[in-house]
Formats: C-alpha cells, sequence, structure tokens
C-alpha cells in the first residue's frame, strides 16, 4: 500500500474556483466538473523479455512503462518487487542513468517526470547459480509505478470515485441544485412524473438503458430545487448536457478503508421533507489480470449493504471496448448482493467500472444505497480486501532458466591397469560435445607420468564432420597440448568425436606408490558448461612392484662342482629389428623330448639358498642417444615368466637403460650406460637370481620390441646379449642291488621315501628276481606295484631329505645286511664309509648324506633260511568237458575241470589236529604252504587236510610220485611222513565235486473228471549221477474218493508231451551238467467232482560213480490237479489286507503272488466263468485253507451262494444256472498266525 494520499476534486458554484482537498464534503451546491477534474498518470508495462538464462551465468531483462495519461507524471518511481526462486538472485536494478536503490527486497527506481504517452525502460540483472532448477518463464519480480498523480491500474493500490450527486451517506434536509442526480430522466420539463420523465427513468427499466457502458457518463439530469413534501414536486435542470459529468470526483487509496466504500442513504418518512435520494455512483480502477487466470467475479455490497437499486459491472480489455459482465441488476433485491463472473482469455491490464444506480420510480424519498465493491480472480471470495490487493498487485515479470547448454566431455581408457616395468601402456583419450551447439578453441591437456618413456601421441577423428589437430611428438616432452578448432554436437559421444593415442613405455616402477595416475582435461573459454565433472577424466595403472623371494635353506645350495651349466648356446646376439617384435628361445640341456640332462636330475642352483643364476652379457645403444629415437625392451623369460626386462630411454637427456626384475627375481645391475649393441662385451656383466621357489629350468626366452615404431623416421633402439651360465646343483642319485644267499627267489620293496623316477614320478615299490645265487642283481624301482610296469634302475633324491625303504618280509629268506654308500664321494662331500642304518627291515639314509651330486648305491643282502613247503591243487573232478563219465572222479586234472577257489588247506598235527599253518586256493585252485618252522619237531608225520566248500563233496585226492603220502579214503587229507632231506612237497591233488540232481518247475492244472493231464519237468546233474530211483509222494482230496494215478516218465524229445514209446524213468547214468526231460501222468477218476484235487509229488533218487559215493536225492516238486465243473475255469489271486474280511476301503489290487509277514491277513479271490456254450446248473466250488494260516471268514457274490467251512475245508454251493460267459467271484480270507 501506497500510503494515504487522497485526491479531491469538487467545484464550488459560488466561488467558480477548482478546489483540492482531502476528505471533503459540501453543503453547497455544485455544478458538474470538467472531464480531468484531477491529475491521472496511469502506467503501464508495456514490455518486458523473458530472457533465458544458462545455469551458472548471467542475464539482463529490460522492462518498458508507458504513462497511459492522461496527465504528465511527476517525481515518477518504480518498484521492482523481488520473490526470486531458488538459485536466482539479482546483482542489480538500473535504468539508463542510475542504478536503483535496495531495501527489504524492494528495488526502487527514482524516473522524475514522464510526459503523457512517454515511456522509459529499467533494466534488472540477474545472476543464476549453476544449482539453481530448471524453470520456463517463472516470476521472478512484480512492478509497480507511482507519481504524484492518481496511478490507478499501476500496482499501487489507487482507484476513483465519480459520484453524481451529493457523494457519501450524508441527506441534506435542504439539498441544493446538483445535490440529486435522476438517472434516465431526459424530459425538458422541469417537473415530471411517471414515463414522462424518461424512457429509463423509472426504478425497474433496464439500468444499461439509463447508462450505456460505452458511455463515460450516465443520461440523466441534475436537481434544480427540490419541494417539500412532494416525491415528485422537485425540479431539474433541462438545459445541461444529457450526460452531465459528475459533480464529485475522488482517487481513493485504499477501497478496505476509503469512508465512502458503502453509503446508505434511508428512505425519508417525513412528507415535508426536502431530502432527495437520487443518485448515480462509479468505481473506475485497474486490474493486472494474468493469462493463467482462468475466471473473474466482480461484485458489489453484501448481506448487510446490497445494492439499491440498479448496478452493472463492465469489463476493458488491454485492447478493445467495454463488455459488461453478465446480467445487469435493473431493480432492488433484498437481501442479496450483487456478483457476476466472467471467463478471460488473455492477460494484461484491464480497467473496471462498478456503476450503481438510485432512481427510485419517481420517489426521491425512498432508500439508495451500495456495499463494498469487490473481485476474485479463478473461483476466489470475492470482496473489497481482495480487489485491494489485486490493486496493489504490479505487473509480473519472469525469466526461463536453462539448462547449461555447453557441455564439454572427456573419458580415458588405459589398455592395463596392471602392468609392469617394460609393459607399453596406450592411453585412449575420447573427446567428444554432448551440448546444444558447436563448440570452438577447444584445448585438450594431457600431463603424461614421467614413468612413461618413448612417448607417442596422434589423434583419430571418428567421422569426416571432426577435424584432427595437430600432434607433435617432443622428444622430452610428457606433455600433450592441442587446440581443437570445433566439435559439433554429438550427444551419444558415438558419433562426431575425436580419439588422441598415447602410447608409452613403463619405464621405471613409481616411487612413492605402486600407481601410476593420468589425468586428461578439456575446457574452452567459449563454453558454458553445465557440467564440469565430466572436463577431467583421469585412469590409473598398477605397475606389480617386484619383491624378491630369497626364502629357504642354505642347504639348498651347491657350489659349482656339484652343479651343471644347462646354458649350450653362449652366442652374443644384437637385436635391430625395427617396427618388429624378435624372440628368441635358449634351449636348455634339460629342454626337449631327449633332453642331455634329465630335469628330474637337477634342483636348486648355486645362489643364496639354493636360487637359480642366470649370468650373462648385454650392451645397448643406436649409436649414441639421439632425436626420434623410440626405446626398446628386452624381455628375459624363463619357462614363460618374466624375470627381467631392459628397457632403454628413448630420450635424449637419458642416457642409462633400466634393468628391472619381475616376480621374486633379483638383478646385481639396476642401470646401464649407453654403450655398442654389436659389441659382445665378453665378460659377464650380468646376473639374474630367480626366485628360490624356481627350482630347474628349461628354456630361456629373450623378447626384443620397439615401443614407438610406427614409422620410418623413428629409429628403434638396438640391444645385444649372449648368456653363459645357468649352473643347477646335481640331485643325489639312487640304486639297489640284491644279494640271495643259498637260493635265488622273488623279493620285493615298499615304502619308499624321497625317490623318484626320471619323470618325477614317485617311486613306490621295488622288485627283483635273484636267478644266481650270490650275485648283485639290480632291483627295479616301479612307481606302482603293476606286474606289467618295469621300473628303472636309477631314481633320484631330493638333496637333504632322507631317503629310506623296507624290504617286504620273506618266508624262506633273512636280511641278512644292507649297506649304502656314496661313489662319488669325493664330489658329493660324503663319507666313503656305509651310510645310514637298519631297523628292522627298513633301512634309512639321514638327510645329511643325501647331498648334491651324490651317487648312493645300496646293497640288499639275504640269506635263506631252513623250511617246508607245501603245494597243490583243489580241482572240480567232475569230467569237465570231456562227456566222458570216465573222467569224473579219477583224480586227474582233466579238460575242462577248473580249479575251485576259497578252499581252506591246513597243515595239522595228524593226532590233535591243531592247524600248524593254513592258506586259501586262489582263483586257480592252487595253493602253497611255506613254513619256517620245524613242523616234524617231535612228530612224525603232519597230515595235509582240505575244507570243502559249501555244496561240494571230496570225490579224489592224489599226490605227485615224487612225494610220499598217504591219502585218506575220505580224500580230504594226505598224511605225510617226515622224509630225510626234503623240504619241498609239491603235487597233493584235491578232487571234489557237486554232487547234486536238480529237479524244476512245480505245476498246477484245472481239468475234469476221468481227464488225463501232463505235467512237464527238468532233471540236471553238476557231477556225473548215476539215476537210480523216485521217491513219490500222492495225496486226494477227498482222501475216501476213487483213486487218482501218476506216473513219471522220460520226455525224450522234450517236447512237453507224452508220446509213444516213451517209458517210464529209470536208473541211468547222468553226464556233468546233463538234462533229461520228464513228464509226470496224472488220470482223474470219473466219479470226481468239481472241486476234488490231487497232489502229486517226485524227487529224483541217485548217486555218483566212484565206489564210495553215497546216496544223494534231488528237491522234490509237487503237481496240483483239481476238477473244474465242465466248461467252468478258475483263476485264484490274493492280496495282503489290514484286516479280515478286508474293509471296503482297502485299495490294495490282487496278484498271482504276494508277500505277507507273522500277523498279517490275506484275502484270496477266486473268479469262476462259464466256457462253455451251455448252461451250468447248481455249481459246487472247493478250496482248502493254507498250511500255517488261521481261517477267517468266506464271501460270494451268487444270490443265494452257501458257504461252509469244515476243519479247513471251504466249500461254494452256488444255486441256479449259470450261462455261458457269465462268470462270478468267491472268496475268503485268512490270517498269519504271530
Amino acid at each position: 500500500m501506497w500510503g494515504t494520499k487522497m485526491k479531491c476534486i469538487q467545484k464550488k458554484i459560488m466561488l467558480s474556483v477548482v478546489l483540492s482537498t482531502i476528505g471533503i464534503s459540501l453543503t453547497h451546491a455544485l455544478t458538474p466538473l470538467s472531464d480531468n477534474p484531477i491529475p491521472i498518470a496511469r502506467f503501464e508495462v508495456i514490455g518486458a523479455n523473458t530472457p533465458t538464462i544458462v545455469q551458472g551465468d548471467v542475464g539482463t531483462q529490460t522492462i518498458t512503462i508507458k504513462n497511459f495519461g492522461p496527465s504528465a507524471a511527476t517525481a515518477t518511481k518504480v518498484e521492482v518487487r523481488a520473490a526470486l526462486t531458488t538459485g536466482v538472485s539479482i546483482s542489480q536494478v538500473r535504468t539508463a542513468s542510475n542504478t536503483c536503490t535496495l531495501a527489504n527486497s524492494i528495488y526502487t527506481c527514482n524516473i522524475g517526470g514522464v510526459a503523457n504517452a512517454g515511456t522509459f525502460d529499467i533494466y534488472v540483472d540477474y545472476s543464476v547459480a549453476s544449482t539453481a532448477p530448471i524453470s520456463s518463464a517463472t516470476q521472478q519480480t512484480t512492478i509497480a509505478i507511482s507519481s504524484n498523480e492518481v496511478n490507478p491500474g499501476s500496482g499501487v493500490g489507487e482507484s476513483i470515485h465519480r459520484v453524481w450527486g451529493q457523494p457519501g451517506s450524508t441527506q441534506t434536509t435542504n439539498p441544493q441544485a446538483y445535490d440529486a442526480f435522476w438517472a434516465g430522466r431526459n424530459t425538458s420539463q422541469t417537473i415530471c412524473s411517471g414515463s414522462g420523465c424518461g424512457t429509463y427513468a423509472e426504478e425497474t427499466s433496464a439500468i444499461l438503458g439509463a447508462w450505456p457502458a460505452s458511455n463515460k457518463n450516465p443520461i440523466g439530469q441534475y436537481l434544480s430545487a427540490s419541494m417539500p413534501g412532494s416525491n415528485s414536486g422537485d425540479s431539474y435542470f433541462t438545459n445541461l448536457a444529457t450526460s452531465p459529468n459528475p459533480t464529485f470526483v475522488q482517487a481513493v487509496t485504499n477501497l478496505t478503508t476509503y469512508q465512502y466504500r458503502n453509503v446508505l442513504l434511508p428512505t425519508v418518512s417525513a412528507t415535508n421533507s426536502r431530502v432527495n435520494n437520487l443518485r448515480a455512483w462509479e468505481f473506475e480502477t485497474y486490474v493486472y489480470i494474468p493469462a493463467s487466470t482462468s475466471s473473474v467475479s466482480a461484485c458489489v455490497g453484501n448481506s448487510g449493504a446490497e445494492v439499491d437499486d440498479g448496478a452493472y459491472i463492465s469489463i476493458t480489455p488491454p485492447s478493445g471496448s467495454a463488455t459488461v459482465i453478465q446480467d445487469p441488476r435493473d431493480s432492488f433485491q433484498s437481501g442479496v448482493r450483487y456478483e457476476v463472473a466472467t471467463t478471460i482469455s488473455t492477460g494484461g491490464y484491464y480497467k473496471v467500472n462498478y456503476r450503481m444506480l438510485n432512481q427510485n420510480t419517481s420517489n426521491k424519498y425512498s432508500q439508495g444505497q451500495y456495499g463494498p465493491i469487490g473481485m476474485s480472480f479463478s473461483g476466489g471470495t470475492c470482496s473489497n480486501t481482495e480487489l485491494q490487493r489485486l490493486t496493489e498487485t504490479g505487473f509480473g515479470t519472469a525469466i526461463t532458466v536453462a539448462k547449461r547448454s555447453d557441455d564439454l566431455a572427456i573419458s580415458k581408457t588405459v589398455d592395463k591397469t596392471v602392468a609392469q616395468v617394460g609393459d607399453v601402456i596406450t592411453y585412449t583419450l575420447k573427446v567428444w560435445n554432448q551440448g546444444e551447439k558447436a563448440i570452438s578453441n577447444i584445448t585438450v591437456s594431457d600431463l603424461i607420468p614421467d614413468n612413461l618413456a618413448g612417448l607417442y601421441r596422434y589423434c583419430v577423428p571418428s567421422s569426416a564432420s571432426v577435424s584432427c589437430p595437430t600432434v607433435s611428438n617432443p622428444d622430452d616432452s610428457n606433455q600433450l597440448s592441442v587446440t581443437v578448432n570445433t566439435l559439433p554436437v554429438d550427444k551419444t559421444g558415438n558419433t562426431n568425436f575425436l580419439s588422441f593415442i598415447i602410447s608409452g613405455l613403463v619405464y621405471k616402477e613409481p616411487t612413492s606408490s605402486n600407481q601410476i595416475t593420468n589425468t586428461a582435461t578439456v575446457d574452452s573459454a567459449e563454453a558454458k558448461e553445465i557440467d564440469l565433472t565430466n572436463n577431467t577424466s583421469a585412469v590409473s595403472t598398477t605397475v606389480n612392484k617386484n619383491t624378491p623371494i630369497t626364502s629357504g635353506s642354505s642347504q639348498n645350495q651347491c657350489v659349482y662342482g656339484q652343479s651343471v651349466n644347462l646354458v649350450s648356446d653362449t652366442a652374443f646376439r644384437a637385436y635391430l629389428v625395427d617396427n618388429a617384435s624378435s624372440t628368441y628361445d635358449n634351449a636348455l640341456k634339460t629342454a626337449g623330448t631327449s633332453p642331455t640332462i634329465l630335469p628330474n636330475s637337477v634342483m636348486y642352483g648355486t645362489g643364496v639358498n639354493g636360487a637359480l643364476q642366470l649370468k650373462g652379457r648385454l650392451n645397448w645403444s643406436n649409436g649414441s642417444p639421439k632425436s626420434s629415437t623410440s626405446g626398446a625392451t628386452l624381455k628375459i623369460l624363463v619357462d614363460g615368466v618374466v624375470y627381467a626386462t631392459l628397457v632403454t630411454p628413448a630420450k635424449g637427456s637419458n642416457t642409462q637403460a633400466s634393468f628391472t626384475a619381475f616376480n621374486g627375481a633379483q638383478v646385481d645391475t639396476a642401470d646401464y650406460a649407453i654403450g655398442s649393441y654389436g659389441t659382445d662385451p665378453v665378460a659377464i656383466n650380468f646376473t639374474i637370481t630367480l626366485p628360490t621357489t624356481v627350482t630347474v629350468a628349461k628354456i630361456v626366452r629373450t623378447e626384443f620390441q620397439n615401443v614407438r615404431p610406427n614409422a620410418s623416421t623413428y629409429v628403434g633402439d638396438d640391444i645385444g646379449i649372449g648368456f653363459n651360465e645357468l649352473n643347477v646343483c646335481l640331485k643325489p642319485t639312487f640304486e639297489m642291488n640284491k644279494v640271495s644267499e643259498n637260493g635265488t627267489d622273488s623279493f620285493n620293496f615298499s615304502a619308499f621315501a624321497n625317490l623318484s623316477n626320471a619323470n618325477a614320478e614317485t617311486i613306490t615299490s621295488g622288485e627283483v628276481v635273484t636267478t644266481v645265487v650270490g650275485a648283485a642283481q639290480s632291483v627295479r624301482l616301479k612307481k606302482s606295484t603293476s606286474p606289467v610296469e618295469q621300473g628303472s634302475l636309477l631314481a633320484y633324491a631330493t638333496p637333504n631329505t632322507a631317503i629310506s625303504f623296507t624290504e617286504s618280509t620273506s618266508t624262506l629268506y633273512s636280511l641278512k645286511s644292507i649297506e649304502c654308500t656314496d661313489t662319488n664321494a669325493a664330489i658329493s662331500g660324503n663319507s666313503t664309509a656305509n651310510l645310514g642304518g637298519v631297523n628292522g627291515l627298513t633301512q634309512t639314509i639321514p638327510a645329511a648324506n643325501v647331498k648334491f651330486a651324490a651317487k648312493l648305491v645300496c646293497r640288499v643282502t639275504n640269506s635263506k633260511k631252513a623250511g617246508y613247503v607245501f603245494s597243490g591243487r583243489v580241482f572240480n573232478d567232475n569230467s569237465g568237458t570231456t562227456s566222458d563219465v570216465s573222467k569224473a572222479y579219477n583224480a586227474i586234472v582233466d579238460a575242462g575241470e577248473l580249479g575251485i577257489a576259497g578252499s581252506i588247506v591246513e597243515l595239522q598235527d595228524c593226532s590233535s589236529k591243531a592247524v600248524l599253518a593254513s592258506t586259501t586256493s586262489n582263483a586257480n585252485g592252487d595253493f602253497k604252504i611255506q613254513t619256517l618252522d620245524d613242523v616234524f619237531a617231535g612228530r612224525s608225520n603232519i597230515c595235509l587236510v582240505q575244507r570243502n566248500l559249501t555244496g561240494f563233496d571230496s570225490v579224489s585226492s592224489a599226490k605227485a610220485s615224487s612225494v610220499t603220502a598217504t591219502a585218506d579214503t575220505s580224500n580230504d587229507f594226505f598224511t605225510i611222513p617226515k622224509a630225510a632231506n626234503v623240504t619241498s612237497y609239491d603235487g597233493f591233488l584235491f578232487g571234489d565235486a557237486e554232487l547234486q540232481l536238480v529237479l524244476t518247475q512245480n505245476g498246477q492244472k484245472t481239468i475234469v473228471a476221468g481227464d488225463v493231464v501232463d505235467y512237464p519237468h527238468e532233471l540236471s546233474a553238476k557231477s556225473v549221477m548215476n539215476v537210480l530211483n523216485l521217491t513219490e509222494t500222492k495225496e486226494q482230496q477227498p482222501a475216501n474218493n476213487q483213486p487218482w494215478q501218476s506216473l513219471v516218465y522220460v520226455d525224450s524229445n522234450c517236447n512237453a508231451q507224452l508220446d509213444q514209446g516213451e517209458s517210464l524213468l529209470s536208473s541211468r547214468v547222468l553226464k556233468a551238467n546233463e538234462k533229461i526231460c520228464l513228464i509226470q501222468r496224472v488220470n482223474s477218476p470219473t466219479t470226481a467232482q468239481g472241486g476234488d484235487r490231487f497232489i502229486a509229488s517226485f524227487k529224483v533218487n541217485g548217486k555218483a560213480t566212484y565206489t564210495a559215493a553215497t546216496t544223494k536225492e534231488s528237491n522234490s516238486v509237487n503237481d496240483i490237479t483239481t476238477i473244474g465243473t465242465a466248461g467252468l475255469s478258475i483263476s485264484k489271486l490274493v492280496r495282503k489286507t489290514t484286516a479280515c474280511p478286508a474293509p471296503s476301503s482297502e485299495t490294495t489290487v490282487f496278484t498271482v503272488a504276494n508277500q505277507a509277514a507273522k500277523g498279517d491277513y490275506l484275502e484270496y479271490q477266486m473268479t469262476y466263468i462259464n466256457n462253455s456254450n451251455k448252461n451250468l446248473v447248481d455249481i459246487v466250488l472247493k478250496d482248502s485253507v493254507p498250511v500255517g494260516t488261521v481261517y477267517g471268514t468266506m464271501s460270494c457274490t451268487a444270490s443265494g451262494c452257501q458257504t461252509e467251512a469244515n476243519a479247513g475245508q471251504l466249500k461254494w454251493t452256488i444255486p441256479g444256472v449259470l450261462a455261458p460267459k457269465q462268470k462270478g467271484q468267491v472268496g475268503f480270507c485268512v490270517r498269519i498266525p504271530d
């Protein structure tokens, strides 16, 4: 609110002068005012750009203001009220000539005088933070303008109030001329009544007729003179303009506190009164309506102060004519304020006129009034408070905060994140423009770490749309700095980008850490970067620093005399080929498929703790260091592992090549001064000590490579190298010799420790078969116990580790001595005496004697002990495959008579049966009992006893003719007397055989009475057997019926039928594994009834054909025959159930066989069917309870079926007819007792 100034103009007739007062109410007559009675200077912002300011940038907004008059303005001031969004600030507000002052977020600009229709500019300088949120046309300030004049619509809250007649609520008892105004009266009569006063003079007439919206003033006539006691007796001026000017005009600074914000002229009841309440009122104001406003509501009055009697509100857009908002109110409506609404589509300054009339239908005494005017936007509450606020709301200005549009980006990659000295590292710098527009004068910088030498830099464009700058390669600079003319937009970084390639040689290890970090940047003075984080990119490479591996035992180090030099190629080679890599493999004596020195024959070296030391000569140069010389590397590998690299500098300022060790190795010289690559130094000038974890070597490889062999202008450094020594210690060797005294035999050794063969395979066993008594014979040392492995005569040991082995126990031989000596003691340093000692059967050579270059030979001597050997064979004496019965049981091993494995053979005291020794026959049936004990001590003889396996009988025995022994008639043992000077008793034979007859196949059939049925069987023997006779058992049910008959025949053609000429089974001989076919024929009596049953069982008796054989019988077979009713077939099934009878929920299916335990229940089901073509009448079925079970219940599905259970016999009587193909079921259940 701009203060309390009040500007009021009234014209006093008597003085004919214009007075300017504040709040004056005149009681004397007035005359209409002039067209512009008070000075008005209405300002509008006619132009305000919306600058787009990029994040992190500044911008200026220009605001143009115009004075729409009609008066010139004096002491003009502009307020810029700041309400800034996050990240936006104002650095200053200024005019063309001065800077505006700031207080409480309001910038005040003193403009001074502004002519009518004059314009001026102010400037707002913004600063936008880089973190400011992106926004579009967001308001930041509000502009308000004031001057000494009335300033409606300028954001200072001022309006204009006009009155036609006396202002306010004062009722003059003696009104003077111009104190009242009759709107709509346009007659020439000074006194009139009714419609004669004018078409729109009545209260209910259209208010727009009395005061058209386009008219500045209402149509009407002022009071001339009042008459007491008469509504229509007053006279009016008829000689004035049809639309006279108001008699009262006042500037309103605050509508909420204005004294005439509401007026009430009450009805006068005194008939003699001169009071005249006829008036016309108007409030004019300007409001700035934003374009975002959806609707405008305007109102006059409230529930306590209505409009009496008519009103309308018009709105005039920035360009256009006045428009009445909705419908005018033409007459008084008690208790209802006047409120209308309209829709606004265009933002800008709008003039709003509130016009009210009190016409009262020729009745000057009737009430006249209006309440406060008001306004609201977009559904708000219409009130004078809100209207006042709107008039104080200035012109809003906005800016757009845009994302920083320039965005240069760089990314750096490296081909090796882990490297070591001598490696070439290649960096790739990718530079692109992912902003909104092309950017020029771009600087790309990269300071390459000093750890890299031999640098080469070049640029590659991604497309024809980008161009590479010139990239230089100074010899002694590690800097890349180039200027790129222009980079077009490449949002993805995949289209228009530049790649800068920088390669260099890791020259030396970092000193302070193990990291080489390379950082590159891109920038441009022309770029307004939206993101500075992608203007820098860094990558790191970890350089593996070498840690020497020297751990180990000092005992692993040998002297030169105990070693062998593996290097055979000592030539000095020069590497000088540019633009290519060169390699050479120096094969050591341990290399290849047929090495001169076996790899497993050497171990450790002559260095500290047994380290291998590679020694040689080297030289380098390209004449002398000079410009345009590329660096070179020479890697030295042993068995594929790099242990040292020589790196030449490729810098004119550096004349030292660097030698660096890797992977636990050491080099004795770190730097080499420049020399001549083609000159052999002759003397050894480098030693590479390998890590102590490397114990042997095969290949020494050299790999030469120029670092920058990209063009002919870069001549590569050259290196010459030769190898002299790689001395490896000789491992101790081991041999064994065997001497057997008093005899020859096979000898075995085991539990070898610290021995391996030429292929480095662990020795686990040793064996030898002596053939010459008393002579030393070599033991074959083997990696397994396989009889087919040949083994080797020489083994190798790890030095300084004990060797041990154990001789296997021999029954006939005792260990006499073991002597181990070193045949190379002069070199190894061992004693020439016996090394180590024996503990039982184990020999140990101490670790201290297992020296480098030792040649250990152990001589093992055994002496045969006194003792006895008993040997022979257990075999199946059943005639084998000869098919000759005479070959059975003859104590001779005939064709096909196989040995019997697993039979126990014992040497017993013949009297006490005490077992003196025993063995078990092997897979061939052979046995051998060796004993050192004098088994004949105190005995004149001993017994050799063989125990049969289950199922076998002893059938024969024999011995060698050279052996004196007596066989027992049982063929189970021999009695052997002691013979002078005899220790070997060989050639015993024990003949066993399986004396078994085997019958196959039980039978069960159902026939009709009087039928004959045949049951086929097979009879076989595992050895030669003489069939003697049959043992038959016959059982018929019922027992008192006519007898059944059964006979057993030989089925000579095995067709399961009794053919003519086939005879009854009688005595005959069966060969081993021979089978004959039998038939048991059963004849049923004609008187048998359905359900009768006959069980015919038989077994065969026989014996072997040797004299002492006893009778054997076969297993028994059972043939069960049941009488069925003619055409009636029966099938029987069984199942295990949970109860008897089975519950209805039982789901177990019936099968032909089942398994049950004690306490279980079994249910049998028999299905019968009439397979004849005739009806069967009164069927009777019979069965019996299985032996070993307890009867439970019986069941039957047929109607009228009767069941009977008696002493285990079951009977079902089924009355009625069973038609052809008709079937039924009967059943019963039993329990297996516990």
